[in-house]
């Protein structure tokens, strides 16, 4: 009696579980069938005053959303590739609906929305993911967009000045589709494997148009002759591209990889790439980057285990001596090739952030430090005492300079960016930024404690099921964005970085991937093993 109550009670069970996997495969029928005609209407729509060639491609972008809906890491990665590499969303053709205009950009983060919305729709265990830098991520966003159209709505901001500065930080929201789309190490994985390729795509591009000069442009971005404490080099060309952030973030993540590797082709690979990714973050001459890299890299050597910190050491020194040894070689052997007034100035550059002349005031409107003091002028007035929701994005803060370009109307960009986000976002908005460095540098310290603890505790974790996939690479993910984040606190007294439409993205990659790679970001939820009943009811039997 008991064996056939057990087994009754069993196939109830296996119907009821049958039931529900049929309910949940009807809801995804329903909603897929619902989501295809949603986009059946948008594509007729859209392609009745299309061109032909847009029509053609149509089937290409259906296999392109099939792709990001099966894989939305692939997604994230378009967006990166739209804003922050080689192309420049400045230049490429926007979709115009009448109304306004999208980008690709702008469709991909939508539809990426649309495949999160369904998936927790359709999965009744799936969750939105929840992290510490939720609230103030969204409140950073929230306070720009109320301020801004505050702004456009009382007249002081034009309306497509207001949108486009808008669109610019609303890319801060790929951090939430990073957290709740990338649910898995083989998915982390292959992001970061395209993030990589990408940032040294980047580099090499920066690479060949150094190689042909200013007077070839050939990359989007800032392509111009050097330019060092007044002394014009024509020859040199000064490559800043879009994805100098990419390249930025990509350096320090394989100067940290190179103290983990062990295999001569691993060891080989990270070399290689990391050199190209050097050779093009030299190549921007951006001396803020050059020393966010150092303190980023000088910050997070420390921290490392023994062992990897000195492995570390032996590859700079290695470096280091191969690069004297270049240099000498160029200087001594080839006194006038191209290559030694490359190096030439780029120690002229080098030399001048250590210049005290450049830290002084004087009138020299054309220094680059001189023009950002001449900026806080106008705008610290404005900003002591701050507002509590600030100005909004875009809004004009001074008259037009002599330093300003002929096309001046009204100057509204700041490059001091702790001094713009309180101008334009005021207290609120200053808050929530000060809230996301602590997060992400406390995100990366916790990272650091796990890489350190000792066999018996990591031994506790894998019992306990915390992180499966949290291992040394995911560590080292941690640590690199962290600290690239904490890098850039010292440049942004010289760049807005949070408001520029190729940072925010990279900005998002970091501040997400630190917060994803915490020991239970990725946590498997335990589900209690079933319980032998069997065994036991014949023991009751038997009794």
């Amino acid at each position: 009696m008991t064996n056939l109550a057990y087994s009754a009670g069993r196939t109830g069970t296996t119907s009821a579980a049958a039931a529900a996997v049929a309910s949940s495969a009807r809801w995804q029928s329903a909603l897929l069938g619902s989501a295809l005609l949603l986009a059946g209407a948008l594509v007729g729509a859209v392609t009745i005053d299309a061109a032909p060639l847009a029509i053609l491609l149509a089937p290409a972008a259906a296999l392109g959303l099939w792709l990001i809906s099966r894989w939305p890491e692939y997604g994230i990665l378009g967006v990166l590739l739209y804003t922050s590499t080689i192309l420049s969303e400045e230049q490429l053709p926007p979709l115009n609906l009448g109304v306004g205009s999208l980008h690709i950009s702008d469709l991909i983060i939508l539809w990426l929305f649309t495949v999160l919305g369904f998936r927790i729709i359709v999965t009744r265990r799936l969750r939105f993911r929840r992290t510490d830098l939720d609230i103030p991520v969204a409140l950073f966003i929230g306070v720009c967009v109320i301020a801004t159209l505050k702004g456009i709505s009382g007249g002081e901001i034009p309306a497509d000045s207001g949108i486009r500065h808008l669109r610019a930080t609303g890319y801060l929201v790929i951090y939430f589709l990073i957290t709740n789309l990338i649910r898995d190490r083989a998915q982390l994985r292959r992001f970061w494997i395209g993030v990589t390729l990408l940032a040294v795509i980047t580099a090499v591009a920066a690479i060949l148009q150094t190689a042909l000069g200013p007077g070839v442009p050939i990359l989007p971005g800032r392509v111009e002759a050097l330019n060092t404490q007044g002394l014009t080099h024509d020859e040199i060309a000064r490559v800043i591209p879009p994805g100098e952030s990419l390249i930025y973030l990509a350096l320090i993540l394989g100067v940290l990889s190179l103290a983990a590797r062990k295999g001569m082709a691993s060891t080989l690979r990270t070399w290689i790439s990391t050199g190209l990714l050097g050779i093009g973050l030299i190549l921007t001459f951006r001396r803020a980057l050059w020393g966010s890299a150092a303190l980023a890299l000088l910050t997070a050597l420390p921290l490392l285990p023994r062992a990897q910190r000195a492995q570390l050491l032996r590859a700079g020194a290695a470096a280091a001596a191969i690069v004297t040894l270049t240099v000498i070689g160029a200087l001594t052997q080839a006194p006038d090739s191209e290559l030694s007034r490359s190096l030439q100035a780029t120690g002229e550059r080098i030399g001048s952030m250590f210049d005290p002349d450049n830290y002084r005031r004087g009138d020299r409107d054309t220094q680059t430090l001189e023009q950002r003091v001449i900026e806080l002028e106008y705008a610290l007035p404005q900003v002591m005492p701050p507002s509590l929701l600030g100005h909004g994005l875009a809004a004009p803060y001074r008259p037009c300079l002599p330093l300003d370009s002929m096309d001046c109307s009204s100057p509204s960009y700041i490059h001091n960016g702790y001094v713009a986000i309180l101008f334009n976002l005021g207290v609120v908005g200053f808050a929530a930024f000060i809230w996301i460095l602590v997060g992400t540098a406390m995100g990366g310290l916790s990272a650091r404690r796990v890489q350190l603890a000792s066999p018996a505790r990591r031994l506790q974790h894998r019992s306990q099921q915390i992180a499966p996939s949290f291992d040394a690479e995911t560590q080292r993910l941690a640590v690199a964005c962290s600290f690239a984040f904490i890098g850039l606190v010292p440049a942004l007294m010289l760049e807005p970085y949070m408001m520029l439409w190729h940072w925010t993205p990279v900005i998002a990659l970091m501040i997400a991937t630190v917060q994803l790679c915490k020991p239970t970001a990725l946590a498997q939820p335990q589900v209690p093993k079933p319980q032998r009943l069997m065994p036991i009811m014949r023991a009751n039997t038997e009794h």
